[in-house]
């Protein structure tokens, strides 16, 4: 006999591409300091300060945080749309790198953005380079 597994919102696992099978983005509210740690890819974990987060919970939107990943702004502005009420004190946003559109509304959202680099893109140039590839 199978056996039943519980299923998933897509609200909480963010926004499906309907193109390819994988998630470009997760939302993770009211995450306490241990949850942040293990949700955390590892290779981020230098750039934290872990104490600064003992204090309070937090709002974790994680895209994709390979360090040739490059987020644009249509994809944060799904995961901010997917999230409302933000009453977390303290907002982490984890990707490989934004676009300079994506990063303003990252910041305007009150989010401290990390990254594995920091290439400067705007969603034109980032959009215009993929297509000649």
């Amino acid at each position: 006999m199978q056996s039943l597994r519980p299923v998933r919102r897509v609200a909480e696992l963010g926004s499906l591409d309907r193109t390819e099978s994988h998630v470009k983005f997760k939302v993770h509210r009211h995450v306490g300091a241990q949850a942040l740690r293990g949700l955390i890819p590892k290779r981020y974990h230098s750039q934290f300060r872990w104490s600064e987060f003992d204090a309070a919970q937090t709002a974790l939107l994680l895209f994709r945080y390979d360090q040739d990943d490059v987020v644009i702004s249509s994809i944060v502005s799904r995961a901010l749309h997917s999230t409302t009420d933000l009453s977390e004190q303290f907002r982490v946003a984890v990707g490989g790198n934004f676009t300079t559109e994506a990063a303003s509304f990252l910041a305007e959202a009150g989010f401290h953005i990390y990254t594995l680099r920091d290439l400067t893109w705007t969603d034109e140039s980032y959009k215009s380079l993929t297509k000649a590839v």
